[in-house]
């Protein structure tokens, strides 16, 4: 009966150590998708930069992958959003949910885009999943699914 409790108090110590080594600022994750999804709406390179991590893997939603210096070629090339007078285009993210794994967090969120025009509003959905990372004070989105999603 003593080595069970003293494998318990043994097991319960290692897992508060494991947790103590976090140093993650999980009040973060929400703000930085906010400033990520006005950044995008943008299409402002430096928030992407900020964004991404220099070993990210991305599946877009149309089924292609690549890493962080492809994406970033075509922000770049693509250049800053500018509003017309007949059209804009911005990204929200709903549903948010997110499960901690250390300095890491698995996130789940509804991407939005919205869009409006002379031809009245517009809705795609996007479902998005990612995997966050916690490292020099900030979230970094190491991997990333984005799929369309289908009118059911």
């Amino acid at each position: 009966m003593q080595n069970i409790f003293m494998t318990l108090a043994v097991l319960l110590g290692l897992s508060n150590s494991v947790q103590a080594l976090s140093t993650a600022d999980f009040e973060l994750i929400q703000p930085t998708i906010d400033t990520f999804m006005a950044g995008a709406s943008r299409n402002d390179a430096t928030i992407h930069e900020q964004f991404w991590h220099d070993d990210l893997t991305y599946t877009s939603s149309n089924g292609t992958r690549f890493g962080k210096q492809q994406l970033m070629q075509g922000v770049i090339s693509a250049g800053p959003t500018v509003v017309a007078a007949d059209y804009w285009r911005w990204y929200t993210a709903e549903e948010l949910s997110y499960k901690p794994f250390g300095d890491l967090v698995i996130i789940n969120f509804m991407l939005v885009a919205h869009s409006e025009s002379n031809a009245g509003y517009g809705r795609e959905e996007y479902f998005n999943s990612g995997v966050m990372l916690w490292q020099d004070g900030r979230w970094q989105a190491l991997n990333w699914q984005a799929t369309k999603r289908h009118a059911e």
